[in-house]
């Protein structure tokens, strides 16, 4: 502020003392050099010192008058591009604020003071604000206040507020510190607009997780007791290649436990019976591969299952086994692919 106050002085003083230095300098050199008698010299310092104010008067008219349309046209502009922004903001709608930091006084617009379920004219400082946001909420929005305050950060908030007929609703505001001439804040400004659509979204969808999740459980858990009972060596993977069923008929095939393998990737079911982890046939449900199914021999696929046999020399302690095997995938309720499941079984004889 000080420093606009000085250059709108300067833009006045300058020119007037550029114009004074030259007028009276030219004049009086003029006056000498046309002039030799005393008398008629004196007469026309009088006469130049008329002018002279005259002249300076009208200057000073017009540098003043400059300077005062310049700042009416600034504030001309000022006032559109606030209009503009009142605007932009009702159409957003939001609502704008102003904290004196000072004093906890708040200005609200009208939109603002909707967003509260209030009528426009309602007068609420800070402590009177506080009352309508929710008292689980109170310490999250202190605490972004101060933050803003005390680091110069910015000031970002969700909370719910409690409207006059009880109804809660969700709101976000985000802000800015202002500081005076010496750094001290004396002022935050922002806007807030309304996210409870948005929260009661996202509720809808933390809600509908945790049914799938709830329902994933079940399903898994009856998926489990299921496999354990099979009287063919089966295990089942999840989308991420991790073990999640390896049932006693496996154990009893292979002499692996199913603790050794549970949650493991990488391929360790394929371990117990090739010796090394590698992709084997419950892998070739995802895309065909050559190298895989030359391991096997009668490969067929049958809609989403595969049937394959195949000698491994590693069963039955090292003499070898015949190994008759099918591999399909598993869905969940939505029939969304999770995972895949291998059945196997010793036909040796």
């Amino acid at each position: 502020m000080k420093n606009r106050i000085a250059r709108a002085v300067l833009r006045v003083v300058l020119p007037y003392v550029l114009f004074a230095t030259l007028w009276i300098s030219l004049s009086d050199h003029w006056v000498e050099t046309l002039l030799s008698d005393p008398a008629a010299r004196t007469q026309w310092s009088i006469y130049k010192g008329c002018a002279f104010v005259i002249v300076t008067a009208l200057l000073l008219y017009g540098l003043l008058r400059m300077e005062l349309k310049s700042r009416e046209r600034v504030e001309v502009a000022l006032r559109e591009s606030k209009e503009h922004l009142w605007l932009a903001l009702d159409a957003a709608q939001m609502g704008q604020w102003d904290l004196n930091i000072d004093t906890g006084e708040v200005v609200w617009s009208p939109e603002c003071l909707a967003l509260y379920g209030l009528p426009p004219g309602t007068h609420l400082n800070r402590e009177e604000f506080m009352v309508l946001v929710h008292p689980d909420d109170r310490p999250d929005v202190n605490e972004a206040i101060r933050r803003a305050v005390e680091e110069r950060a910015n000031y970002d908030n969700e909370r719910r507020v409690v409207w006059p007929d009880g109804s809660i609703h969700w709101l976000a505001s985000r802000g800015r510190v202002h500081c005076d001439a010496t750094g001290r804040p004396v002022h935050m400004i922002g806007v807030s607009f309304d996210i409870t659509a948005r929260k009661k979204t996202e509720e809808a969808l933390r809600e509908s997780e945790a049914r799938a999740q709830k329902a994933f459980r079940v399903t898994h858990q009856r998926l489990e007791n299921i496999i354990e009972h099979l009287p063919d060596a089966t295990f089942a993977i999840d989308q991420d290649k991790r073990v999640i069923a390896w049932n006693r008929a496996c154990e009893i095939m292979t002499g692996v436990k199913k603790e050794a393998v549970l949650g493991q990737g990488d391929y360790i079911y394929a371990e117990p019976f090739y010796g090394k982890r590698c992709p084997i046939m419950i892998d070739l449900l995802d895309q065909p591969s050559p190298e895989v199914e030359s391991r096997y021999t009668y490969v067929q696929r049958v809609g989403d299952t595969i049937t394959a046999a195949a000698f491994n020399p590693r069963m039955r302690g090292g003499q070898g086994a015949y190994l008759w095997g099918a591999a399909a995938p598993l869905f969940d309720q939505e029939g969304r692919r999770c995972g895949a499941i291998e059945v196997m079984r010793d036909v040796t004889e």
